[in-house]
């Protein structure tokens, strides 16, 4: 859904519903974009049937949820250095401690 076009004389209730669709997109962008900077399949284009899509992100958003209780770090942005001053490709060893947990996602027929 759309937030409303403002007119100057605005309900109360319609001023309210663009507020909460505000306050809820930006949540769900910042979600996004947090699984985007830790999952770089989900950059660019995602050559998978739309069943195949849909579980990949919902394997992405479950192992960031743990990387989160677990407190791995996300990975830097490009240019960003990490605390011991290198720029790591994986963001600062997240491949490496997913790994050591056994977190190895590699489903049936999922392409190379």
């Amino acid at each position: 859904m759309a937030p409303y076009t403002l007119p100057p004389a605005t309900p109360r209730p319609q001023l309210n519903y663009n507020r909460a669709h505000k306050t809820t997109r930006a949540v769900v962008e910042r979600g996004i974009g947090q699984l985007k900077r830790r999952f770089h399949v989900l950059h660019g284009e995602v050559r998978l049937r739309p069943e195949k899509v849909s579980k990949l992100i919902i394997a992405c958003a479950i192992l960031h949820n743990i990387c989160k209780v677990r407190q791995i770090a996300e990975p830097l942005e490009d240019g960003d250095e990490d605390e011991d001053g290198d720029n790591d490709e994986d963001g600062g060893m997240l491949t490496e401690q997913v790994l050591r947990m056994g977190m190895v996602f590699d489903p049936p027929g999922y392409p190379e």
